[in-house]
């Protein structure tokens, strides 16, 4: 990192003397950024300003460059920034956003906007987790002859590069991460989704399916929002990151935590 320090320091002089006989407003902007506060669990963060006139400055900032001043010379100019870090599997769309099917990365976002019409500039990033992981538990056996499907259901994929919510059809139908065994007789599932506003429908589906059927029977609907709303919760709470639902389908009830499945702060729900 020293190295890369002494060679961007170098590389500065070397533009900024160039741009003495120059226009000046033709010179990039020399920007610092403070990106200590990120946390732990981020393993890479993927910066883009995005400027008035359309155009897109891009970087990628390795976990190793956190802990110092990140430094990068970027385009002069006023510039909607953002920050998005663990980006996996997320496609990008003027901003990013879930594909078909599959559940949202361990995502975390910034945004802000930025002036940067000096020589030098700074700038501080502090991305926050924006996405909640949703953990189920089924419990109850079913038939041999029979399987359960599990189906989420949404209509927010993602986030803007201004940091707006992207609107569109979220779905994913997750594999079984444990089935009944003798000793521990429930089924349990997980996924994760993007934050959905409280009036933005977010359910699940359970349907049972026979080995030899192109069909489903469907067991229940849930919608999810309703639920976590019965429980005092909303999704458009940032400290709520992890949901835990046990459904009781033999008694019509869901189980909600925020801690885990056997915490006794716990809400009981009916549906």
């Amino acid at each position: 990192m020293k190295y890369l320090q002494i060679a961007f320091v170098f590389c500065a002089a070397l533009l900024l003397s160039s741009c003495i006989l120059e226009e000046r407003g033709s010179c990039p902007s020399y920007l610092t950024l403070d990106l200590s506060s990120t946390p732990d669990g981020v393993d890479s963060l993927y910066l883009i300003l995005q400027y008035n006139d359309g155009t897109l400055f891009r970087d990628t900032i390795l976990k190793e460059d956190f802990t110092s001043n990140y430094e990068i010379a970027v385009p002069r100019g006023s510039a909607a920034v953002a920050a998005y870090g663990n980006i996996s599997g997320m496609v990008y769309e003027n901003g990013y956003v879930t594909g078909k099917g599959s559940p949202a990365d361990n995502i975390y976002t910034y945004f802000s906007k930025g002036e940067y019409e000096t020589d030098l500039s700074s700038d501080t990033i502090s991305v926050t987790k924006n996405n909640m992981a949703i953990h189920i538990k089924v419990l109850g056996r079913m038939k041999a002859s029979e399987g359960l499907v599990m189906e989420i259901f949404g209509t927010c994929i993602g986030y803007s590069n201004s940091g707006e919510i992207i609107q569109g059809e979220f779905y994913h139908s997750p594999e079984a991460l444990h089935i009944p065994t003798e000793v521990e007789d429930f089924y349990s599932f997980f996924t994760r989704v993007t934050r959905h506003p409280s009036d933005s429908p977010l359910y699940m589906k359970l349907s049972t399916k026979y080995p030899d059927s192109v069909g489903m029977d469907t067991l229940l609907e849930i919608s999810i929002q309703e639920k976590i709303s019965q429980a005092g919760l909303s999704m458009s709470d940032s400290h709520l990151q992890d949901l835990y639902l046990t459904i009781d389908h033999s008694r019509s009830t869901i189980s909600i935590s925020v801690d885990d499945f056997n915490s006794t702060n716990h809400v009981e729900v009916e549906f």
